[in-house]
This record gives C-alpha cells, structure tokens and sequence, in this order.
C-alpha cells in the first residue's frame, strides 16, 4: 500500500465530525423544542432534564449524524437519514439501542448479570429524512422488513419527513435541500456555504440558529466538505484497485466469477457510489453491456448512461 492510500484511508476512518444537524439540537432551546415536537403533552419538561446521549462511535466511515437525548426515563434516538433512503436504517437503529442501553446501564452503576431487575430508559426510535424521495411509511418495522414478521426480534422507527414534521424540524429539511441545491450550483466550496446561511436567513429558515451561531456553522460545513473530498479520493482509489483485480481474475481464469469478486470487492470498499463507478468502468470497457450494468445497480438504461460520459 502506497503512503499516499495510507494517509488518505486513516484520514478517511477517523471519527466523523459533528454536523448542522447534532449541533443545532445540542443547543438546549433548539434540545427542548424538538422533544417538544414529539412530546407536545409534556408542559413541564425543562432544558436541563435533557440531556444529550449520542453514541458517536457507533456509525463511522458512513455520513450518518446521529443524535441521542435522554429525557427522564425515555430515551430518544434520532438518525438523520441524509438524502439516502435506506431500511438498513433497522438493524443499525438495533445495534444503536443495545450500544445506548449497555452505556445507560455502566452510567447508573447497574448489573446486567444481578438477580435485581434492572431499571430501563424506554426507547423510541426515529429516522428524520431529508431527500425527495416520496416515503409514505410512518412506521418502519424490524420484523415485517427483514423476516416477514417470523422473528422474536423487533424494532420500530418513527419516520419523519418534511410532510409529517413540526416547524424546527421542517426547517432544518429546507435547510439541507438548499444546500443540495447550492452544492449543485457552486460545488462543495465556501460560496455554496454562504449562499446558504444567507438564503436561510434571509428567508425565515433556521434564522435563529443561524444568526447566533453563523460562524460554527460555517466551520462544520467546511469541516463536512473536507472530509468529503477525501472520502471520495479513497473511495475511487479502492473501486480502481477492486475494478483492476477482479478484472485480472475473471481474464486469468477465463470465467466471470472473478469479475464477479471485483464487484464485490468494489461494493465492500466503495459502497454505493464505488458500485457504480465500477460498472461505468466496465461499460467504457465493452466488459459488460448497458443493459447488464444498469440492471445490477438498479437504474434504467436511460438513467445509468447519464453516468457514461
């Protein structure tokens, strides 16, 4: 392995930084109001009875800003789903809730392995997504998704969208598709950044948060796109090795599991985005057809050809 790939790959694995997203609902105001919106009975409820209970180090490597709070005897998880919609959001939501229960129980001194009952934080569970994609379930479950409802596990996520969310929520939606739309317009670069606080300010969105705090946020926006530029100079790195290997394979065996193993390896290393840069490769190389390229990542052909230049 080259020094380069090295430094590019532990740069690339360090803890992700914090986001708008576990920023905005660290500050106690913007804290109470989201639980306010997912508990409107609750009157009483002070800044100070919630606390944050996020567990960074449980989603590493995958831009998932993910936010805990504990507020009394419930425990909230929040996942920010991002524009990616994905129900593999269940089994890490799973991992999410056995990792905060394991903290919660070391925290209050308790013994799993006592014959006194523990005393327990009640979970709920919730995805807040942020992408275009039309999602009319409110309810993901565990059981139904993965195991067609035969299985003595489960797990339930609330899903909230733009349509289904209260005012602060709804705002920080608007906010990232501005900056989807900014980052399409200028590149992930300072002017998309400014372009967007100002917009939002402007605009009534967010304007609180941004105005007293326009200086962090700009900082984790940078922050963010840094750690993107260099995530996808690895990403591309490891889809070029996958691609070459599993090429040199398949011609060496003269058989199309070696091809095969290189996708693979391409999807392990690279994800999704490494999937298709793989395929699009493959095409350029007439090693397999459109149509063949297209069905494997789940595009039509019109819609995979785009990624053909």
């Amino acid at each position: 392995m080259s020094n380069k790939k090295s430094k590019t790959k532990k740069f690339v694995k360090k803890n992700i930084k914090s986001s708008v997203f576990t920023h905005l609902f660290s500050i106690p105001k913007f804290k109470k109001e989201l639980y306010l919106s997912l508990h409107p009975n609750d009157k009483y409820i002070n800044e100070k009875d919630i606390k944050i209970y996020t567990l960074s180090s449980i989603f590493t490597n995958i831009q998932i800003n993910d936010l805990g709070l504990l507020v009394k005897e419930v425990l909230l998880l929040l996942v920010e789903a991002q524009s990616t919609w994905t129900v593999n959001i269940l089994p890490r939501m799973l991992q999410y809730v056995a990792e905060s229960i394991n903290r919660y129980v070391h925290d209050t001194k308790q013994n799993l392995y006592s014959t006194k009952q523990v005393t327990l934080p009640k979970p709920e569970l919730y995805v807040l997504y942020t992408g275009s994609k039309i999602i009319k379930e409110k309810m993901l479950s565990f059981k139904k998704t993965f195991y067609n409802n035969d299985s003595p596990i489960e797990v339930k996520v609330n899903v909230i969208t733009l349509n289904n969310s209260n005012k602060l929520i709804k705002e920080y939606i608007k906010f990232t598709k501005i900056i989807d739309v900014n980052n399409k317009k200028y590149g992930y670069t300072k002017n998309s950044i400014n372009e967007t606080i100002e917009y939002c300010i402007e605009n009534n969105i967010l304007r609180d948060y941004l105005s007293e705090y326009k200086k962090e946020v700009y900082n984790i926006m940078i922050s963010v796109y840094d750690q993107k530029t260099a995530t996808d100079m690895y990403l591309r790195e490891q889809c070029d090795i996958a691609m070459k290997e599993g090429l040199a394979k398949g011609m060496e065996q003269g058989r199309e599991e070696g091809i095969e193993e290189g996708i693979e390896q391409g999807i392990e290393r690279g994800l999704l985005q490494g999937k298709l840069d793989i395929l699009v490769e493959m095409v350029k190389d007439k090693t397999l057809s459109v149509a063949d390229a297209a069905k494997r990542i789940g595009l039509s052909e019109k819609e995979f050809l785009k990624y053909v230049k």
